[in-house]
């Protein structure tokens, strides 16, 4: 593949999200199907998520929050650890000079302890023997005995500071091996270490795989391999203070976006494409003049003026942004990867915004439960809030936080010529509705308890307050018959004890989770729809909630025949014409 000329400013932009488990699977695929074809006539930014290979739940992103969680609850041995480090790091520092290897050390005792700012472990460890010997008087005959040169070595590392500002920017000449950097000891003692170390392994062996050119890999890999010292330092010091703040969390968490771009920037370069990394985590914000309207117009000024700096023809962005003076874990949720993608898209005034599925768009159910379900080729932005709301996994409710004048196009990875869904922010449902098919689309939401209690009890007070105190249990609908309320919630077991317990009096109606099956559609023959939807539910329903109607209806249905009531309704509406 030939190069392509450098940027020209007068090429247009567009906007790609891509999900991690596409990256993890098909990055060859991308790389000569989505970008290198578009390369040629815009400018693009590439969104990305962290790599996943088996699924979500399995993924970097939940190993990084696991690993982060374990951290911080392995505070009660701490005392124990620092203690038996303290004789290891000595242990350790005795056998470098004794071996006298000429070549970067490390310890990884060391970052946690010393090393606030981050640097990375070699060059820390390297500054420390460094002035050690200078601070030797015996560093400069090498020549003497073992004996007299260690002792003195190690008295004048006592007593020496590391002024980290005096260590060289310059990357290692060469890296450790992992067994090099923990030993067998350390990583019992670590819990999360061994999986920290897997997801090292699995983008290492991703660069290897999808990148052909040495000299970019071996610096991909060299970016990698800081990246990760850094994630083991902070996860260390986490284990040793004991404590995981909102803020910090995220921070470790945006670590499987940025490697996730590194990936693939290597890729496309090894494919001499122009492309190269954009972070947006340190954005120049200032908030103190800053009230809660402005963040996002303030950020989305930050994210132009970044992207506006580099000429590159690909800019690959980590899906984390920031600093934010709100924790975005907390309050955008896991999601923060597809808003990031609809602020860049408003930054660059972009007239469409492309999310890549491993789906042909927005189906008329989930193809692995009704396995004729067709792609809906158009929608409005409202009806796609509310497939988001109730459980369709293909768009992300941040995403759809664009300006209205940008069109979200929904494409297969693997046919990306293919027409997909448009999701259309401007035009309006009877306006849509008179041009194209009816629409529908029956998604599944698990783990919905229906909760009752008297209006106006301290029951009810109590449980909205539990409720309001954060997004652990999600309220999805309400109704009422005048004298008692129920409360649709999306809770898990733990978080159904804490609001039943806060709210003694509450009645749990059903002993069971539930599972939502929600009916969303066009607004004009939403009556007929549920006319023929609800007699194919079997058992019956066990409540409906039309709280959303006529773009969504609700129905409570058993866990157990969830899947098969989406097959039969979704049989029932497509012989119905719909």
């Amino acid at each position: 593949m030939e190069s392509l000329p450098q940027a020209s400013a007068s090429l247009a932009w567009s906007v790609h999200k891509i999900g991690g488990t596409s990256i993890a699977r098909y990055l060859d695929h991308i790389v000569d199907n989505i970008v290198a074809p578009r390369a040629t006539s815009e400018r693009l930014v590439i969104v990305c998520s962290a790599r996943s290979l088996a699924s979500k739940a399995k993924g970097t992103t939940s190993t990084l929050l696991e690993a982060a969680e374990k951290a911080a609850e392995s505070r009660g041995t701490s005392q124990r650890r620092a203690s038996d480090a303290r004789g290891r790091d000595q242990r350790w520092r005795l056998d470098c000079f004794a071996q006298a290897d000429p070549a970067p050390l490390r310890s990884p005792l060391l970052s946690p302890l010393h090393n606030p700012s981050g640097v990375p472990l070699d060059r820390v460890t390297s500054a420390l023997l460094d002035r050690a010997r200078e601070r030797s008087t015996s560093a400069s005959t090498r020549t003497s005995s073992a004996s007299r040169s260690t002792s003195s070595t190690l008295s004048s590392m006592r007593n020496s500071l590391i002024d980290f500002a005096d260590i060289q920017e310059s990357p290692p000449s060469s890296r450790a091996s992992l067994d090099e950097r923990f030993d067998v000891r350390t990583a019992k003692e670590f819990g999360w270490l061994s999986d920290i170390q897997a997801l090292q392994e699995d983008h290492f062996a991703a660069v290897r795989t999808h990148c052909q050119d040495a000299s970019i890999a071996e610096k991909c890999l060299s970016d990698l391999s800081c990246d990760f010292d850094e994630l083991y330092a902070v996860l260390a010091a986490v284990e040793t203070l004991g404590f995981l703040s909102a803020q910090m969390k995220e921070r470790i968490v945006a670590f499987g976006e940025l490697w996730s771009t590194r990936v693939l920037t290597a890729a496309l370069c090894s494919k001499h494409l122009d492309a190269s990394v954009v972070r947006l985590d340190s954005l120049a914000l200032d908030w103190d003049t800053c009230n809660a309207d402005q963040v996002e117009e303030r950020v989305v000024r930050a994210i132009r003026d970044e992207l506006a700096h580099n000429s590159s023809r690909v800019l690959v962005v980590p899906g984390y942004y920031g600093p934010l003076p709100y924790a975005l874990l907390e309050t955008v949720g896991r999601g923060y990867s597809d808003r990031c993608a609809s602020l860049c898209a408003d930054a660059l005034s972009v007239s469409c915004m492309f999310i890549w599925k491993e789906v042909a768009g927005i189906l008329q159910a989930n193809p692995n439960v009704a396995a004729d379900a067709k792609v809906i080729s158009v929608i409005t932005r409202r009806e796609a809030h509310e497939l988001a709301k109730y459980g369709n996994e293909v768009i992300n409710a941040e995403a759809l936080k664009v300006d209205k004048s940008v069109r979200i196009k929904v494409q297969h990875v693997l046919f990306p010529d293919d027409p997909g869904t448009v999701i259309d922010g401007v035009t309006d449902e009877a306006d849509l509705s008179s041009g194209h098919a009816s629409r529908f689309s029956l998604s599944l939401l698990p783990n919905v308890h229906l909760i009752t209690h008297a209006l106006g009890s301290p029951a009810a007070v109590a449980l909205a307050a539990e409720v309001s105190r954060g997004d652990f249990a999600r309220a999805i609908a309400t109704q009422s018959d005048g004298e008692a309320m129920t409360v649709w919630l999306q809770a898990s077991p733990a978080e159904l004890t804490r609001l039943t317990q806060a709210a003694a009096s509450s009645k749990l109606v059903r002993d069971e989770a539930v599972t939502l099956l929600a009916l969303t559609g066009s607004r004009d023959d939403a009556a007929a729809k549920l006319c023929v939807a609800l007699p194919a539910i079997q058992p019956p329903p066990l409540s409906i909630s039309m709280c959303a109607f006529p773009l969504t209806t609700l129905f409570a249905v058993r866990s157990c025949n969830a899947e098969e009531n989406v097959r039969r309704v979704h049989a029932a509406l497509a012989s119905g014409g719909f």
